[in-house]
Formats: structure tokens, C-alpha cells, sequence
């Protein structure tokens, strides 16, 4: 194997991503014809860069990387003290000596982690594309072994920062992964996703955010919250603004719209760090359920300054990786890596074992138990993340409790909202043998305004259920079609009949559960507060803040009118002002009146939804009259053409001429010309000729702006 270079670059990096811990001095020294042989080993995460130490690592000297046993059973194993300090004394290292200038291979056994731990004897290494894949076995090769020298992993052998050469180029700090936490074993779950947007999604960037919206909206009608981070080479990634590291309610459909409107219109940077972005999603405040990372390809860049060379994938790159999913770990939340493309397949699966967990996806196999997936597309993540949604909500029903304004009558439930902590409900079953029920919940403080009864089935296929609430003074419950409740299944998203039944304090309904089934519903339905009543908020009445004028509809915007001037621009702004028009400066240079100012009278009307009823009589309306950049269509009126403004046109004028006269001049110059946009040739003097398709207009009719020019005459454009 090739020895590690050191450079004072990566000297000086290590300083803080590896010297955590011990001082030196920890280290034994070596004795009388002995060398001292140390590696650093790493766990967690402690800062942007600085890992914390690992105690309980099992270590080996191995004369050759595929030996089964190490050199010596006694001084060829070490295991890290609580500084993660692992250090072999090597005798007969002197002149002459058995191990004097010999090169030993450190290696991790089988079994060579603390409880809680797993190894990860290989790494992908290679281009960061995916091609060229390699895996790497975990090793290093120490130097020639001379007595009364100390070598250590962090200055002298494994580190390097050779990212051209080395493949292997480590940081020196000897990493294990911690194993995966359970996922929750209840419908509903906080969730932190991690997008991928460096360069190399390319143009699968909308399928990614479909991946994302389709995982979102799985878990909608159930009590979960969704946190969004980004990343390329830095997270948030360099087009980002900010991660949303906050819990957003997705229990309601307008709450799983308001979340996916956070990352719509993410853009792509460039390159791919691990490390930063899962070391946000540690330092964030909430505690996830689970951490999902969704990512095309594998780590080219480490720590909050980018390190690395965005091209290739080195251990280094990886190893902070797993420090970062560490952290996350430590938290205990889940982290589950969806690798999407020819980027990370095959033996790219050794990079997200190692930050995630041993266990890999196969068809068909348990969802909640993978640790990483290896998917061919988005759109098969994004399936994958569904089900994994929803994996833990079977025999469930969702009951989500709104709250709505006041003001509003009937069954409208505008401006509801999700309902705060207190609203309490009850289930119970008619049908013998069911199990977890009777039961009774509250809605907590968590924004979802939701519980979830998930009564025990066992093999029967159904069973039959009657949910109740409890009623708030100073509240009345709003129907829907005349119900009391509103029920999806989640699994199929088909409407589940429903029947109404308690009482006016106590309302209630009754539904059949289909076995393995996911119901969610909306109710109770919305409550509305009476007003001038109490509730369980403190009084304070829910204000309804949109505009109603007396009527009750909302107020609307006037309809604007625009008119397209000849170059296809917008002629006119938007004022309301209703029927009254204005003159308004044009703003566009380079157009000129025919009196030679810079600029000309535009005008600007705003009217109301009959203002045809009130146009002038005998005057057609601004969208049929003649304009010259119009095609005359006979029997059909004229129609817009719109001529975009950097395009030249031609036009071809039909000019009728009386028998036995020849052509005017002018006429024959003006017979075929091309004019740039923008640009007015000076109209000829005397009236105009009237064409095939009627009588001329009248001349107090012409526009200044606009040439004058025969009704009949047709205009095309050339590329």
C-alpha cells in the first residue's frame, strides 16, 4: 500500500479535527529497543472540526493486510483508552533487532468495537461520478520501525492530504460508526430530510423535489412534522439561503403545502459534503425520529471550509462523514441514506453502510429495518420514502381537530387552523377481541392538532369504531356535507364511510376499520367559536382577517386591460382607478413622437367587468381594431400577431392600383422594406389608399405612433 504524505497543511487541520483528548504525553513512550506505534480513534462530532474520542477500540499489527492473526497476540493488540489512544510497543525494534525497519499493517479485527458500534473494514473510494469504483480496505501501513521512536496515526503514518495520488488519504482519526437507532414504532413521526444539490443531479432536480413532495405528502393526514436541509460542498447549499431546521406541521394539506414551498425553488451549486450537512442536522435544536438523506453520489468534500479536491472521493472524505451521522445518532435519531442513480451504485453501498448502518434494502424486505437504500431513480425513492411513511401506520386512525374563525357561517371552514393542546377524544369498539381500546387522547402542544388510535386487530379483517370528542364550551362543531367527520384511507386515498352519532356535548361518529388499513380524518369537524365565548385558548376570539365587504365575497381585483404597442411590450400599468384613464409617460428609449420628444402619450384604462356595455357606439373594441402588426382574416375580424422585439419584420403591402397607372413611387419603395423594432419610417404625405378589405380610415382616426398602412396588408417574420 502506498505511505501516507504529510504536508503542513494537513498538519495544521489536524490540529483541530483530531487532537481532541489526551495531550501527547498520554502516549507510553518507548522503552529499551522498543518503537511506540499509536493511532487516534474517533466517534462523535464535537465541533465544525474536532471529533470527539472512542474508548474500547480493538486494534491489530498484522504482518501482511489479509493475515488472519496478528503479528503477536500480546503487543501486536491495542485498545483505546478513554482518550482514544491506541498504542502498540514494539520490541526488538534496535540494530539488528527481529522488528528493526520492519512495516506492519494496522487492521481492526472481527469484534474490534465497543458495544453500540460497528466497523467498516472498506470505503468506496474514486471519482466522484461513481465510475472507477473501488473498495478500499480500511488499512494502513506503518513506517520502518526503529527503536526509541513514537509514530503516530495523526503526524507520521495514515493521515495525508495527497487527494491526487492517495485514494486512501485519511485524517488520521480512526473511524466507527454507531449503530442505527429504531425507528419509532407509532403512526406519525418527526422527520429532517437532506437533499442533495450538487451539480450532479442535473436535470433530475425537479424529480428529486417530487421524490421530497411524494414523501411529504405520505405522511400528510398523520400527527407528523417535517424539517428540510440542503447541501453541495457547504450546507445550506451555496444557491440556499438558509436550512429549515424548525418542525413544520404536515397533518393538513395547506401545512404539507406551506412546507414543500420551502424548497421549490431550490437551485443547484456544486460538490457533495456529508459532513457539513449532516453536522447541521446535529447541532440542530429539535430531535428527529429520523434524518433522511437523499444524495446522487458520493462525498467529495469535508468539513465547514470545504476541504478536499470536489472530484474524487478519499477515506478522508468519508471519515467525516461518519463522525457527523455519529452525532446525529448520538441524538437518537434514525438516519436512513437513499442513494438515487448510477452514482452510488454498487459498491458505493459501502459509503452509505458507513453512515447509516449495516443493513441494506432488498425488494420486497422490511422497510423500517433497511439502514440504506440503492435506488435506480428518484421516482423509485420517492415511492420507497411512502411507504416508509406510512410503514407504522397500519390499523390507525388519524384524527385531526381545526379550528375556524368566528365570523364564518355554515360549513365554511375558511381560515381554520390546526387546534391547539387540550381537545380531547375517545375511542371504543364494538367488535370482540379488539385489543388497545377503549381509549381516550388530547391533542398536545406539537401543532399537528392530531392523535392516533391504532386499536390491535389481530387476523380479523375489520373492525367497527366509535370516536367521540369532547365538546369545548363556547364551540359549536362545523359539518361537511352534513357529517360530523370526513375519512380518508391513506393506503388508498378512497373516502371511508362514516355515520354520525352521540350528542351535542359529546359528538361523535362511527366507522368500519379495515385491517392493516391507515384512516385519517378531519374531525371532529372544524369547531366554531361562538362569539363573545370562552375556549380553551384563554377567550381571545379567532379573527378572521380577510377582506369581506357587505355581501360577503371577497373583495376582488379590477380587471386590467392591456394593449400590445408594435414591438409585443405591454402598452399601459396597472392603476386602479376604474373608468378614468391616464396618460402616463412611456419608459421605453429610443421611440419618438413626431414632434421629436423622447417619449409618448400612453394610455392606461382600467375598467370594470361591463365595460363593454358602455364603449362608444360604433366603435369596435381596442382587441379588433386594425393594427398593423394584425392579419386580416375576411369575415373574421383581426387577430394578434405578436412579433417578438428582437426579430426584424418584413412587410408586404397589397396596394391596388387603377388600369392603365403606374405605381406611385412611393408606393413601389415602400413595396417591400425591413424595418428594425423600434423604428419608424416617415408616412408618406396625402391620404391613404383604400384597400381590398374596405374604405381607408379616416385620417382622424390614424394613430401618430403607428404607420399608415392598407387594411389588407399581411406581415410575417424572418428568423
Amino acid at each position: 500500500m502506498r505511505r501516507a504524505t504529510v504536508t503542513a497543511s494537513a498538519l495544521a487541520a489536524l490540529a483541530v479535527l483530531g487532537a481532541v483528548g489526551a495531550a501527547p504525553a498520554a502516549v507510553p513512550g518507548p522503552g529499551a529497543g522498543e518503537a511506540v506505534v499509536t493511532v487516534r480513534t474517533g466517534g462523535d462530532r464535537t465541533g465544525a472540526q474536532s471529533v470527539g474520542p472512542l474508548a474500547g477500540v480493538r486494534l491489530g499489527l498484522f504482518a501482511a493486510e489479509g493475515d488472519a492473526a496478528p503479528v503477536d497476540p500480546g503487543w501486536g493488540v491495542c485498545v483505546s483508552d478513554a482518550d482514544g489512544d491506541c498504542s502498540f510497543r514494539v520490541p526488538d525494534t534496535g540494530p539488528g533487532g527481529a522488528n528493526a525497519g520492519r512495516e506492519l499493517t494496522v487492521r481492526q479485527p472481527d469484534g474490534g468495537v465497543p458495544a453500540g458500534w460497528f466497523a467498516n473494514p472498506a470505503l468506496r473510494t474514486g471519482p466522484g461520478s461513481g465510475s472507477d469504483s473501488v473498495a478500499s480496505p480500511y488499512v494502513f501501513r506503518t513506517p520502518a520501525l526503529a527503536a526509541g521512536n513514537t509514530y503516530r496515526s495523526t503526524a507520521d503514518f495514515m493521515i495525508s492530504d495527497d487527494y491526487r495520488n492517495l485514494p486512501t488519504a485519511s485524517g488520521g482519526v480512526w473511524q466507527d460508526s454507531r449503530n442505527n437507532p429504531p425507528l419509532p414504532a407509532h403512526c406519525g413521526l418527526d422527520v429532517a430530510l437532506v437533499l442533495d444539490l450538487s451539480a450532479s443531479v442535473g436535470s433530475e432536480l425537479p424529480f428529486l423535489k417530487a421524490a421530497a413532495d411524494h414523501f411529504t405528502d405520505a405522511l400528510t393526514g398523520t400527527p407528523s412534522r417535517l424539517a428540510v436541509f440542503s447541501f453541495d460542498q457547504a450546507s445550506p447549499a451555496t444557491g440556499v439561503s438558509a436550512n429549515h431546521p424548525e418542525l413544520h406541521p404536515v397533518s393538513t394539506p395547506a401545512g404539507a403545502a406551506e412546507f414543500k414551498s420551502l424548497y421549490a425553488d431550490w437551485t443547484l451549486g456544486k460538490g457533495t459534503n456529508w459532513d457539513t450537512a449532516l453536522w447541521s442536522v446535529a447541532r440542530a435544536a429539535p430531535v428527529y425520529d429520523a434524518v433522511v438523506v437523499l444524495t446522487d453520489g458520493n462525498p467529495t468534500r469535508f468539513a465547514d471550509d470545504a476541504q478536499g479536491d470536489g472530484s474524487r472521493t478519499h477515506f478522508r472524505d468519508v471519515e467525516n462523514g461518519v463522525f457527523s451521522a455519529n452525532a446525529v445518532k448520538a441524538k437518537g435519531s434514525r438516519l436512513i441514506a437513499l442513494g438515487v442513480g448510477k452514482g452510488v451504485e454498487g459498491v458505493s453501498g459501502l459509503n452509505l453502510r458507513a453512515l447509516s448502518g449495516p443493513t441494506a434494502y432488498a425488494d420486497g424486505g422490511d422497510l423500517t429495518a433497511a439502514d440504506y437504500f440503492q435506488t435506480k431513480d428518484f421516482a423509485t425513492a420517492g415511492q420507497q420514502l411512502h411507504d416508509l411513511a406510512l410503514s407504522h401506520c397500519d390499523n390507525s386512525v388519524t384524527v385531526v381537530k381545526q379550528l375556524v374563525p368566528a365570523g364564518t357561517t355554515g360549513e365554511d371552514t375558511t381560515g381554520a387552523v390546526n387546534a391547539p393542546a387540550g381537545w380531547t377524544f375517545g375511542a371504543s369498539t364494538g367488535t370482540p377481541g379488539v385489543g388497545g381500546l377503549p381509549r381516550e387522547l388530547t391533542t398536545t402542544d406539537d401543532g399537528t392538532g392530531s392523535v392516533v388510535f391504532q386499536p390491535e386487530l389481530g387476523e380479523r379483517p375489520s373492525a367497527s369504531l366509535d370516536i367521540s370528542e369532547v365538546q369545548h364550551d363556547g364551540y359549536e362543531l362545523v359539518t361537511k356535507d352534513g357529517k360530523n367527520a370526513v375519512c380518508v384511507n391513506l393506503d388508498t386515498g378512497q373516502p371511508v364511510d362514516v355515520s354520525d352519532t352521540g350528542t351535542a356535548d359529546r359528538p361523535g361518529f362511527a366507522l368500519e376499520l379495515p385491517r392493516l388499513a391507515a384512516v385519517e380524518l378531519h374531525g371532529l369537524q372544524p369547531a366554531r367559536r361562538r362569539p363573545g365565548r370562552g375556549g380553551p385558548d384563554g377567550g381571545q376570539d379567532l379573527a378572521d382577517r380577510r377582506h369581506r365587504p357587505p355581501g360577503g365575497r371577497p373583495a376582488r381585483r379590477v380587471h386590467r386591460h392591456r394593449l400590445a404597442d408594435r414591438a409585443g411590450r405591454r402598452r399601459g400599468r396597472a392603476a386602479a382607478v376604474g373608468h378614468r384613464a391616464h396618460r402616463l409617460p412611456d419608459r421605453r428609449p429610443g421611440h419618438r413622437h413626431r414632434t421629436g420628444r423622447t417619449r409618448r402619450p400612453r394610455l392606461h384604462v382600467d375598467r370594470p367587468a361591463d365595460h363593454r356595455a358602455e364603449r362608444r357606439p360604433g366603435r369596435p373594441p381596442a382587441r379588433q381594431r386594425a393594427h398593423p402588426r394584425h392579419r386580416a382574416h375576411p369575415g373574421r375580424g383581426h387577430q394578434h400577431r405578436r412579433v417578438p422585439p428582437h426579430r426584424p419584420v418584413r412587410v408586404a403591402l397589397a396596394v391596388p392600383r387603377p388600369p392603365g397607372r403606374r405605381t406611385p413611387r412611393r408606393h413601389r419603395q415602400r413595396g417591400r422594406l425591413r424595418a428594425a423594432p423600434g423604428r419608424r419610417r416617415r408616412r408618406p404625405r396625402g391620404p391613404r389608399p383604400a384597400g381590398p378589405a374596405g374604405p381607408a380610415r379616416p385620417a382622424a382616426r390614424r394613430r401618430l405612433t403607428d404607420r399608415s398602412e392598407p387594411v389588407g396588408c399581411q406581415c410575417r417574420t424572418e428568423g
